[in-house]
């Protein structure tokens, strides 16, 4: 299996990401920033790089710079963002990296399912309140009975429209139910963990 280098200053998507890429039998060397990252890069070679955008210090742009500039490059290297503005691919491009933006949420890019897995890292909790009913239901069409989706939520009252565990039940009460509220660390959120009936 391919050698990951997964940089993400958000110590809960870090470790989630981490442990979902273990799970499939990657190597995952991970990194809370730039600096960090290239210091495994330059050490350890990985074969895929998946770097946040948005990272402290220098951002995911400079450090796909670096990591292109390194005598043995990642083979693959994949922005995490949720970025998709004109300026970001203009800024993806002139750093050098050659991606594809996909803006919206799973339930809206025409993927095929129903999916044993859902996993959301920030979509539900940026979605105003009156469109998270449709949401919901997208999730409900694209994860199969018995599925399993993975959420993690800011509270109310942070950088987002956020959610509360009442929210969450009451949101998908149609279609999931919520086995498992973990909170989170750093930032109040929690990772709520449902399963499709």
């Amino acid at each position: 299996m391919a050698r990951i280098l997964l940089i993400e200053d958000n110590a809960d998507a870090r470790e989630a990401l981490r442990a979902l890429l273990e799970l499939d039998g990657y190597e995952v060397l991970a990194a809370a920033d730039g600096a960090e990252g290239l210091d495994l890069a330059r050490t350890k070679a990985p074969e895929v790089a998946l770097v946040d955008i948005g990272l402290p210090g220098f951002d995911g742009y400079e450090v796909a710079r670096r990591l292109k500039a390194l005598p043995a490059p990642p083979a693959v290297m994949i922005a995490l963002t949720g970025y998709s503005e004109p300026e970001d691919r203009r800024r993806a491009k002139d750093a050098g990296v050659t991606c594809t933006f996909l803006a919206g949420d799973v339930t809206r890019l025409g993927v095929s399912g129903p999916f044993d897995l859902a996993f959301d890292l920030g979509c539900l909790h940026s979605i105003p309140p009156a469109g998270q009913a449709e949401y919901a239901a997208g999730l409900a069409r694209v994860v199969r009975p018995g599925g399993t989706y993975l959420l993690y939520a800011f509270a109310p009252g942070g950088p987002t429209f956020g959610l509360t565990a009442e929210d969450v039940r009451a949101r998908f009460a149609d279609a999931f139910d919520v086995v498992g509220v973990e909170e989170g660390k750093g930032r109040p959120s929690a990772w709520y963990t449902l399963v499709r009936r």
